[in-house]
């Protein structure tokens, strides 16, 4: 009798089971299937769950669309690795055989995965790798500046607000050594000097040496630090212990982070970052969207969350690609040739219009850290 039962037990179990996945596949059969890879653990985690939460959005106001194609979105945890980047790319194209893929946070990773998204001819849609070069309008495109270009803005800006001299910390990988460059060419163009560089490998939490040789220099108007979160953090523990004030460096985009600023607190006080410029409060896409995350998305403790940094084009690279691939035979070619038609698209990052290479215009904007927020400076 307790075999019997047990053996009718099973069976249930394994009926149901059957019915779950019979849903679950009905639900989804049809759908046009997009790739997306995101550091979902790792250093870049907060900036691949905010790429998570725009896409979310994205996908269920498309969901809602009647003209637009059934989509489903297939993640992969890139971390923040140029291997692991490219051994999530195969997966989804070897084995889940998608067409099109968006994400790719870190210039290294993309650039590593890219050559195989291009023999494959699979369209690849980054909202935040900056790298120069990284787009070729075929197969591969990108909603966010380059940052040789950004980089030049920022070394302009720093220059006319009147600095002469700087030091450079850098993390030794593309996004680093192409900031640091890029930021150097155009402060020395225009006669300032850079006084000191060192770059450190990415994952350090050693600073000790390199903040007490800044503690050494004479002279030094700021120090710009191009690093990511979790070497921000060890960097202004360090400084702290220093004679360097926060006030005096200059960051990138990696630190416009809220929550990373409020770990830290006190800390960074008067730091400036440097970030690509977001439309103004009176444009309506942007107000739309940010009222809709704020009801759909929670901080830790309950209340309503901002956009963070990728909410927004990873929000509008969706929208992009799933109105494309509905607008035409949905074939990674149709759909290039579907972004560039594009023409002034009311994103809720900004209007988008991209270039031959499949590559954005930017403007600058700087940010400074007071009283634990990030308050808006003129350039």
């Amino acid at each position: 009798m307790k075999k019997a039962t047990l053996f009718i037990g099973l069976g249930a179990i394994a009926i149901v089971l059957a019915i779950f996945f019979w849903t679950r596949q009905s639900s989804n059969a049809g759908a046009v299937k997009i790739g997306i890879i995101l550091p979902l653990s790792g250093s870049m985690a907060e900036y691949g769950q905010n790429g998570r939460e725009g896409l979310t959005l994205a996908a269920e106001e498309l969901a809602a669309k009647s003209d637009i194609k059934k989509i489903e979105l297939l993640y992969q945890d890139t971390k923040d690795a140029p291997q692991d980047t490219v051994n999530a790319v195969r997966r989804l194209i070897d084995v889940d055989n998608v067409h099109f893929i968006i994400g790719g946070l870190t210039s290294s990773g993309v650039l590593a995965a890219e050559p195989y998204v291009k023999q494959r001819e699979v369209l690849l849609f980054t909202p935040a790798a900056s790298a120069p070069g990284i787009p070729d309008g075929k197969f591969v495109f990108r909603n966010w500046p380059a940052d040789d270009a950004m980089a030049k803005k920022f070394g302009e800006a720093v220059y006319h607000r009147g600095i002469r001299k700087v030091a450079i910390l850098h993390v030794s990988n593309d996004y680093g050594n192409t900031n640091a460059t890029g930021f150097t060419s155009a402060f020395e163009a225009l006669g300032g000097s850079v006084a000191f560089r060192r770059a450190f490998p990415q994952g350090t939490t050693d600073f000790k040496s390199l903040v007490t040789q800044l503690s050494g220099l004479k002279g030094i108007d700021r120090v710009l630090v191009v690093a990511y979160p979790d070497e921000y953090r060890a960097f202004f523990q360090e400084l702290a212990k220093s004679t360097v004030k926060p006030a005096a460096v200059l960051t990138y985009d990696t630190f416009y982070s809220p929550t990373l600023v409020s770990e830290i607190g006190g800390l960074t006080e008067g730091v400036v970052c440097a970030v690509a410029a977001k439309p103004g409060d009176d444009y309506e896409p942007r107000k739309a969207f940010i009222e809709a995350y704020k009801k759909r998305f929670r901080t830790a403790n309950g209340s309503p969350k901002l956009p963070g940094l990728v909410s927004d084009t990873a929000f509008d690279a969706l929208m992009l690609i799933a109105t494309a691939i509905s607008k035409t035979d949905g074939t990674p070619r149709a759909v290039a040739d579907y972004l560039h038609s594009v023409k002034d698209y009311p994103g809720v990052a900004g209007v988008t219009n991209f270039t031959d290479t499949g590559d954005i215009n930017g403007s600058l904007a700087l940010y400074q850290v007071k009283n634990g927020s990030f308050v808006p400076l003129g350039l």
